[in-house]
């Protein structure tokens, strides 16, 4: 088809363009949109001060951490005990214990307009490796950094920010605007509207995403992708149970998958699937509205 790459770029462009303003303006009309830029992390000193310095001895199940604005880390402890250090002011942090929950609460506001020499409040909690934890974190503006915690659950809901994980068991992650980055997981659901998705293994995702890359080196279950505006790219799909991937703008790359049957189809774009076996039980079915579609290619 002549003049079928420009077309494809002018349909790409016309999408995001239409995404991002129906974003904008629901935003706008929900009273929920704030323009911020804020640069306080450039310069030294930029957290705040130490007003939290704690170690419990409880064996906590469940830890809530509820930010306004801050950036937020979860990090290994030296000892088998949970302590918390935040840099924030004093008058709006409030930390409580009931039971097996530890609560954590900002209750600051976000950086409104162009904040260059404001101080960031951070949290730093700190969990032994192996407790199963489950996490819950509503953070409306700032970074939200884990290490490696396989026993552990995690439910993330994020306005702004990036989610950085190096290793989690299981994860419902909800974002607008940020990308999202995991090491390993086993079970995720995540939904975005702005940003991109890398993981370098998951066994079973389910993804909704308006905008943005959507990157997998291992998949080893189950893929449930559907993406407005974006690439999809898998290095390795070893899947067990029936699949799909549906995209209305973007291509759509997979490298190797196991002896399943591809079943594929885009309305603008080309298909080139290799090694698909019809006899196979096992189904991926990838669908796209305009888009290449490349497979075991």
């Amino acid at each position: 088809m002549k003049n079928k790459g420009l077309i494809i770029t002018l349909i790409v462009i016309i999408s995001i363009f239409v995404i991002c303003l129906s974003a904008f303006m629901f935003k706008v009309i929900k009273n929920d949109f704030n323009f911020s830029i804020s640069l306080g992390k450039l310069f030294n000193n930029a957290y705040k001060e130490l007003v939290v310095d704690e170690v419990y001895e409880e064996k906590f199940d469940k830890i809530n951490v509820t930010s306004n604005s801050g950036d937020i880390y979860v990090k290994h402890s030296t000892n088998d005990k949970v302590s918390v250090k935040i840099y924030s002011d004093k008058e709006i942090t409030y930390v409580t214990t009931d039971e097996k929950t530890l609560s954590i609460v900002l209750d600051n506001n976000p950086c409104k307009g162009i904040c260059i020499f404001n101080k960031i409040s951070k949290i730093e909690i700190y969990v032994p490796e192996s407790l199963e934890v489950n996490y819950m974190v509503n953070s409306k503006y700032g970074d939200i950094d884990m290490a490696s915690f396989s026993n552990a659950t995690l439910n993330i809901k994020s306005n702004a920010g990036d989610v950085d994980i190096i290793a989690i068991k299981d994860a419902i992650i909800t974002s607008d605007y940020g990308d999202i980055k995991i090491g390993s997981i086993k079970n995720l659901k995540v939904k975005t509207s702005a940003g991109d998705i890398k993981i370098d293994s998951v066994d079973d995702i389910y993804a909704e995403t308006k905008v943005g890359d959507i990157k997998l080196e291992n998949v080893n279950a189950k893929i449930d992708i559907t993406s407005d505006v974006g690439d999809i790219k898998i290095t390795n799909a070893n899947i067990v149970e029936d699949s799909r991937i549906k995209s209305n703008v973007g291509d759509i790359k997979i490298a190797n998958t196991n002896d399943i049957y591809i079943d594929s189809n885009t309305k603008i774009g080309d298909i080139k699937v290799n090694s698909k076996n019809r006899k196979s039980d096992i189904v991926l079915t990838i669908t796209s509205q305009v888009g290449d579609i490349k497979v075991n290619n």
